[in-house]
């Protein structure tokens, strides 16, 4: 997690229960909610490399597993505490970070 002032908070996630790789993302997604939520965020931009869970959260795709659907109704609740939410891809941070990066290069040197 990044602050907006730039302060990185980490954390890691071991589980001591069976999960597939679907339930580790929703897990590694709502984890870091409840932080935010304890650190009194009040605007979340989530990131993951999951285009399932992506997909879902955005309501692009429908969760049709049990456990699935327990697990996109529970970060669905927690998206609510925050004044505003969103969820993207890792791919859609990296486009984003290259584009501001050739934004500021374009302007600093002179080049349009």
């Amino acid at each position: 997690m990044v602050s907006p002032k730039g302060h990185t908070y980490e954390n890691a996630l071991k589980f001591i229960f069976k999960a597939s790789n679907n339930e580790v993302e929703y897990e590694a997604l709502s984890v870091p909610m409840e932080l935010c939520y304890a650190l009194r965020a009040e605007r979340v931009r989530a990131f993951s490399d999951s285009k399932l869970l992506v997909s879902q959260v955005k309501g692009e795709y429908k969760a049709r597993d049990v456990k699935m659907v327990a697990y996109l109704s529970k970060v669905n609740e927690k998206s609510y505490t925050f004044k505003k939410f969103t969820c993207a891809s890792v791919k859609e941070l990296i486009a984003d970070s290259l584009l501001k990066l050739a934004s500021s290069y374009l302007f600093h040197t002179g080049f349009s």
